[in-house]
């Protein structure tokens, strides 16, 4: 289903538009459309990298050489469910490192 839309735009800036979508071997309402698509698409989720603070202490406690800190033991000494709305492709790669490394060491 297609509806008509009426746009006020400068005459000269319509001129340039109908001439580059007919360039384009498009006309200017499917160029319009394909514009208008793009911008309204949903925007990928960016998920941002996680660096540890002290990543040998990471490395130390994920090989069971290093206790783990009193303070962390409360995110450790319960399940923690993972967010089934989130995918594991999603992941950056370090994040899916350090999920593998924590579910091999501290189980499901």
């Amino acid at each position: 289903m297609t509806t008509k839309v009426t746009l006020d735009i400068n005459e000269k800036l319509a001129e340039k538009a109908k001439k580059y979508a007919e360039e384009q071997g498009q006309s200017l309402s499917d160029l319009v459309e394909t514009f208008l698509a793009d911008v309204t698409k949903p925007k990928e989720k960016v998920l941002e990298k996680i660096t540890p603070k002290n990543p040998e202490l990471v490395k130390r406690i994920l090989d069971g050489t290093e206790p783990i800190p009193k303070k962390l033991e409360v995110f450790f000494s319960r399940k923690v469910k993972v967010n089934p709305e989130l995918e594991y492709s999603e992941l950056s790669e370090d994040k899916k490192t350090l999920t593998e490394e924590l579910m091999k060491k501290y189980g499901s």
